[in-house]
């Protein structure tokens, strides 16, 4: 009788996921920090996911290490958090005393 193996064997997918996996632990790190200006609007740290690998990252502008692809995710986000900031800003200067309500008729 043949002893049978507690291993089990991998998919093709599965060993080219776990390639992938392994490009994206080995690639290039990058140094980076985050301004503590940004801790108004998303706390003390930020978490970037990307290709389902979650970090997280202080914004206190401490130097910090990432790869590729979390730096680009990380800028993506941090765009897409000073369109938020330069829209509130935006709607703020509409809400003074200029403009209340409707406009006057010019006659």
């Amino acid at each position: 009788m043949a002893k049978k193996s507690d291993t089990f064997e991998l998919t093709s997918k599965e060993n080219l996921a776990r390639r992938n996996d392994q490009k994206l632990y080995r690639s290039k790190q990058m140094d980076y920090a985050i301004s503590p200006l940004y801790q108004r609007y998303i706390g003390k740290t930020v978490t970037i996911a990307y290709n389902g690998n979650f970090k997280k990252f202080p914004v206190d502008g401490t130097q910090f290490k990432l790869s590729q692809g979390h730096y680009n995710a990380l800028l993506k986000y941090l765009h897409h958090i000073d369109r938020q900031i330069k829209v509130s800003q935006t709607n703020a200067k509409f809400i003074g005393d200029n403009a209340v309500g409707d406009f006057k008729k010019i006659i």
